[in-house]
């Protein structure tokens, strides 16, 4: 199981993700798509802000 610091690290980076000002995929030419989710403990996705 993932300790505090390591879901705050996580949680940093898929916020600076979803917050990028320049296209995350520019350089990934073989990439489609890229869905950010977070999933509570539950497992029940939920938007990043929550």
């Amino acid at each position: 199981m993932l300790n505090e610091a390591a879901r705050a690290e996580a949680r940093l980076r898929m916020r600076e993700l979803a917050g990028a000002k320049v296209p995350v995929m520019l350089f990934l030419d073989r990439l489609a798509g890229l869905t950010l989710e977070r999933r509570a403990d539950g497992g029940d996705a939920g938007e990043l802000g929550d």
